[in-house]
């Protein structure tokens, strides 16, 4: 094999290397760097994902849903309490009053004559008046209570799915800087080849060696332009991906980010049988258990329909008061003609005459009722279903990393052969160039294959319910 030939093989595997570093790189470029922070000891992926769920921007943005259905809950129970209770207070100027004169008629009665109001004279007037009604329906109230509660714990699975989902991204991140580190650490490999390759030829220049020419030189050094851009793409993806994780700490982008984990490996959690996986749908699947308690949410709202064609009954009360400030002994205002006290207390009942929009009302909420029960009864087996493909899914993909290991270390033996024959013969550069080139296809080959069964594992176990604290326990533990 002439010096040619090995040349042009070397420029193969880098091309092939690059061409990997320019999908992890565009890959994994997605996420912009805020916040301020800064871990000094190396972190594991458990710590980091503790650690990011605490600190985590978009985490603590759907945490602010849970405290708003509490709030909810409390509102809702407290327009039951006394929802009108009201005091209106007035104060403004009064004309005078004089008290018409007492006069005797023609037949010797005594009456008394006509008021006179003075409009040219005012005295401050006060008036008040206190209303207040309380619902007596509690059972209205209770409903529409377990009805909140329903919807409330829609939303915190809504919020479980959502951290679910986003500790998955988290570790397809951790995972994708791995895979950019270990094929960062490839290019260097080759980079090492190729400077070999280089002294080598021109070494042969130097002693006058036919078989290589000035212009094979140049064409290797033209190719170091591909090999320098891979290194570009490796760093460049590896900064993505680490930015990316440092995000989600709230970490600055030029403070040191250190995880603990250097080399891409598969994952050691077990899988856990599908079987344990199966029961779990229906004990912490997110999507279902938002279905169950969107339909027990949805029973809840049909009985509040349907209280709400019942008349209201309820307690009501009203005080009214007012007064004029007269000056003593001023014979223009009179205080008993403008003090006034009046009030009510009582039991009252409300009825819907129009009762045909409740009823339309109710109508709709038991048809949307029925159309979520007819869902529910194939739901779960259709969640099985998908959890199956998925977790199918997964097994070839461990199996296609456990075969490519296998093969990668059979591939590393048959290159320390080779460059062992080719330290005793020089003339056996062929072969060392072929094992080289299938020792770099096997090591792609292994880690993108182990890169996507660890991210595909995270996604199944998210959508099982199951978080990363559970990984090692959960394919052991009893259902």
């Amino acid at each position: 094999m002439t010096r040619r030939d090995l040349a042009g093989a070397v420029q193969l595997v880098i091309l092939a290397i690059v061409g990997a570093m320019r999908k992890i790189a565009f890959g994994l470029a997605a996420l912009s760097i805020c916040g301020t922070g800064l871990f000094a000891a190396p972190l594991t992926l458990g710590e980091y994902l503790q650690a990011a769920s605490d600190q985590d921007p978009t985490l603590q943005e759907t945490r602010y849903k849970r405290e708003l259905q509490r709030i909810k809950k409390d509102e809702l129970v407290h327009e039951a309490i006394l929802p009108k209770f009201e005091l209106t207070l007035g104060f403004g100027p009064y004309p005078g009053v004089r008290e018409g004169k007492y006069y005797t008629d023609a037949d010797g009665t005594i009456r008394q004559g006509r008021d006179e109001y003075d409009f040219t004279t005012y005295a401050p007037m006060f008036a008040t008046e206190l209303e207040a009604v309380q619902p007596l329906n509690f059972g209205r109230l209770r409903l529409g209570r377990r009805a909140l509660e329903a919807g409330g714990k829609v939303e915190e699975w809504k919020i479980r799915k959502s951290e679910l989902e986003r500790e998955a991204e988290l570790q397809s991140y951790w995972y994708g800087r791995l895979y950019a580190l270990d094929m960062q650490n490839l290019l260097k490999d080759a980079r090492r080849q190729f400077d070999k390759l280089l002294d080598k030829v021109e070494e042969m220049l130097d002693e006058g060696d036919e078989s290589v020419s000035q212009l094979d030189l140049l064409e290797l050094k033209t190719n170091l332009h591909a090999l320098r851009e891979g290194e570009a793409q490796a760093a460049s993806g590896l900064r993505n991906a680490e930015s990316a994780l440092r995000f989600a700490l709230g970490d600055s982008l030029g403070a040191d980010f250190a995880p603990a984990d250097t080399q891409l490996a598969i994952r050691p959690e077990p899988l856990p049988p599908f079987e344990t996986l199966a029961q779990a749908v229906g004990e912490r699947h997110p999507e279902y258990k938002q279905l169950e308690y969107g339909l027990e949410a949805r029973r809840r709202q049909v009985d509040v329909a349907a209280a709400n064609l019942g008349p209201d009954f309820f307690l009501f009360g009203r005080l009214q008061y007012s007064t004029l400030w007269a000056r003593e002994g001023d014979e223009h205002f009179s205080r008993d003609q403008t003090d006034d006290v009046d009030g009510a207390l009582g039991v009252g009942m409300r009825l819907r005459l129009n009762f045909w929009k409740g009823s339309d009302k109710l109508k709709k909420q038991k048809w949307e009722l029925g159309s979520l029960e007819r869902k529910a009864s194939y739901a779960k087996n259709g969640l099985e279903t998908l959890l199956r493909t998925q977790y199918e899914t997964v097994v070839a993909q461990k199996e296609t990393a456990e075969s490519a290991a296998e093969a990668l270390r059979v591939s590393d033996s048959w290159l320390k052969g080779a460059a062992m024959r080719y330290d005793i013969d020089p003339s056996e550069g062929g072969l060392l160039v072929k094992a080289f080139s299938n020792w770099v296809k096997m090591r792609q080959t292994w880690a993108k294959a182990v890169h996507a069964y660890n991210c595909s594992y995270a996604k199944l176990m998210a959508a099982a319910g199951v978080p990363y604290s559970e990984y090692g326990t959960f394919g052991s533990a009893k259902p």
